[in-house]
């Protein structure tokens, strides 16, 4: 496939919808810029920059909250402004999450609706759910979703691969997250949950895929 496309943003109404996205892809189904009510999907298929790098991961030692559920049971938010630090932080957090839901959108265009790329793209659009959760408590617009193009990958396994090495590479985004949230329990809580998830759900998907994939 030569053809490239981009993703547009999302807008602030979409944050409460993120979790009823058809994420259902076919390889023969060109991508298509949904409604805001629906998370973004992307067509080409392939290499993936995903921002934090760093060395082997390490489990967090706090217990890790569930965050199927958009601020469910989230602590209450900090009053005042966040400051420039933290909106940094989160807005990490949420473009990170609308790039892996592009890569594996992009996996899926590519291979068919193949696992564990299928359902580890459900969780991504719950993740961006739970980090557009902290935009709303806090009275912040939701970024504009960046435009990636990614070209195909070789294989299967190499995408695989790929992804893989960008779970263990957000480690240290997931960890500078910890130390600047801090001093806000809602955010630290969707960072701490999203880390595990991370660390102990997607690694090991991919991985295997990796490992078995033709």
């Amino acid at each position: 496939m030569n053809a490239r496309r981009t993703l547009t943003s999302l807008g602030a109404a979409a944050a409460t919808l993120l979790l009823s996205a058809s994420i259902a892809l076919a390889s023969t189904t060109p991508s298509t810029v949904p409604q805001p009510a629906a998370v973004p999907q992307q067509a080409a298929g392939s290499t993936v920059t995903v921002a934090g790098r760093g060395g082997p991961p390490t489990r967090p030692q706090p217990t890790t909250p569930s965050v199927a559920t958009p601020g469910a049971h989230l602590p209450a938010p900090v009053d005042g402004p966040l400051p420039a630090e933290v909106v940094a932080a989160i807005t990490a957090g949420i473009e990170d999450e609308w790039h892996a839901y592009a890569v594996y959108a992009a996996v899926i265009e590519q291979f068919g609706a193949v696992r564990p790329f299928t359902n580890i793209q459900r969780a991504e659009a719950q993740h961006a759910a739970a980090w557009a959760t902290i935009f709303e408590r806090y009275d912040l617009p939701l970024p504009v979703q960046p435009t990636w193009e990614i070209p195909e990958f070789a294989s299967l396994a190499d995408a695989c691969a790929a992804a893989a090495d960008a779970e263990i590479a957000n480690m240290t985004l997931y960890d500078d997250m910890l130390a600047t949230l801090a001093d806000y329990p809602d955010a630290l809580q969707v960072a701490t949950a999203l880390r595990a998830a991370s660390l102990d759900k997607h690694l090991p998907a991919f991985e295997r895929c990796a490992g078995t994939a033709q």
